[in-house]
């Protein structure tokens, strides 16, 4: 939103170190909170959003005291570009925990609609005069933010996730190619914004527009088509036009540069959108910590952003700038892109998040039969093989009612039980009674609590030995 003003927005070499202070800070913080939430996601209080929100309102404060009065220095900016990442960090792993206990169908919608509300504040903001802008950066949108979070984190559920650092071999086969392409992209569209200067208003109008035609697009298909997107098949769509657009301004001249940053701009939103639904989706699906997987999903992309902005600030303003840098950056840009088309091409293709996968409680079925040791996975994976095609019926709840450890229990909670009991995953539990996920982790909760156990294969055991022990009887 900081761009929204483009009267504040100064080529200085303060502001330079500030836009690029603020990307290496995220990055830096996003590690750090990535470690230090993961222990601790399942019980974070919804006033969290307070101490994001506080960051975010004196970061714009200190920006417009800086940047639009002239009260800046490099210490200054660094500052700054430290306030903000920290602010962006919480607020990007808080609202992952939200969009993974909504499951893929909302994450699909929430997460490009929010998306594109976000292009058209910034734009309305550019056409507010400058005060009425500058309350709207320090008071109104901190408020507003702080306010949808902490609503939103009241109404999660926590669920005991699981632990992903055992898996972290399987995690990452089934993640690591997507995520390259995306960074990919990422790295092209930061270095290559360096070729019309950011802090130019068409450039920034460019870019805007070309983010809001990304989450336009994806809002759009997943809305009113049923089909999704595969991510590889993103990439490789999108490879030929931005391979265009990079050899225009190349060729044709200056005029071209603003079309190429809406360009990259369109497919680096594009691709990072589609990584943030399936790091939401593959952590609800597979009960993996959704604090782990967005750190597997999203660190990677931050970097990417982070050499792409340090090499174009090199070949733009440092050492290594000369007369040709179009001609050098298209030149690595394309080259980066070519490889991804190659690795994108390479071994098993991946199937998208918003491709429909089976009810399973993991993505990838030679998880437990690669890691888990205990004497229970073989029941596991077989209960993971064949899926009930419906929901229970009725004799079935009456029966487990009828047990002990039945009664205590309300009839929801019965009918949650008996698919769990079938190997029934959260998502596919949600799906089958029309609740939402979040409500489905509710109960599951709920029943964990009144039968003491804690997890999944404890409550299955819990009913086989019952059932044992009254054949015995």
């Amino acid at each position: 939103m900081m761009l929204g003003i483009p009267q504040i927005v100064s080529p200085s070499e303060e502001w330079l170190a500030f836009t690029w202070s603020q990307q290496v800070f995220t990055l830096v913080f996003l590690v750090a909170c990535v470690l230090a939430m993961r222990k601790i996601e399942d019980r974070i209080p919804a006033d969290t959003a307070f101490f994001a929100g506080l960051m975010l309102s004196a970061t714009a404060m200190l920006y417009l005291l800086a940047f639009s009065f002239g009260y800046f220095a490099n210490w200054v900016s660094v500052l700054l570009g430290a306030l903000e990442g920290l602010a962006c960090a919480v607020f990007f792993l808080l609202w992952q925990i939200v969009y993974a206990s909504e499951g893929q169908n909302r994450s699909a919608i929430y997460l490009p609609l929010s998306s594109l509300m976000v292009v058209v504040v910034c734009l309305m903001l550019r056409l507010l005069p400058v005060p009425a802008a500058a309350f709207a950066i320090v008071v109104v949108l901190p408020l507003a933010a702080t306010y949808t979070l902490r609503r939103s984190l009241a109404r999660v559920d926590s669920f005991p996730a699981r632990d992903a650092r055992p898996y972290a071999r399987v995690v990452i086969g089934d993640i690591w190619k997507p995520v390259l392409c995306a960074s990919i992209v990422c790295f092209a569209w930061a270095l290559s914004s360096h070729i019309p200067a950011l802090y130019d208003h068409a450039a920034v109008t460019s870019a805007l527009v070309g983010f809001g035609a990304a989450s336009l697009l994806i809002a759009s298909v997943e809305l009113f088509t049923s089909k999704g997107f595969k991510i590889l098949d993103v990439y490789q769509a999108i490879f030929p036009m931005l391979g265009i657009v990079l050899c225009l301004p190349v060729f044709f001249g200056g005029e071209w540069e603003n079309l190429l940053t809406g360009a990259l701009a369109f497919g680096s939103h594009l691709v990072k959108l589609l990584i943030f639904i399936m790091a939401a989706t593959y952590a609800s699906r597979t009960q993996f910590s959704p604090v782990a997987i967005y750190g597997f999903c999203v660190i990677p992309l931050l970097a990417a952003l982070v050499i792409g902005d340090t090499l174009g600030f090199a070949l733009v303003n440092g050492a290594l700038a000369t007369d040709e840098r179009i001609v050098r950056i298209s030149a690595i840009c394309l080259l980066a892109l070519f490889i991804g088309v190659g690795l994108a091409s390479l071994g098993r293709r991946f199937k998208g998040s918003a491709e429909p996968v089976d009810d399973t409680l993991v993505i990838n079925s030679a998880l437990y039969a690669a890691f888990d040791e205990n004497r229970n996975s073989q029941r596991v994976r077989a209960k993971q093989e064949v899926l009930p095609d419906s929901v229970v019926q009725a004799e079935e709840i009456d029966a487990l009612a009828d047990t002990e450890l039945g009664r205590g229990l309300s009839a929801r909670e019965l009918e949650v039980v008996a698919m769990l009991l079938k190997g029934n995953s959260v998502a596919a539990i949600s799906r089958k009674l029309f609740i939402s996920e979040n409500t489905t982790r509710g109960h599951t909760k709920r029943i964990y609590r009144k039968l003491d156990v804690h997890s999944r294969q404890e409550l299955i055991d819990l009913f086989e030995g019952e059932d044992a022990q009254g054949r015995q009887r």
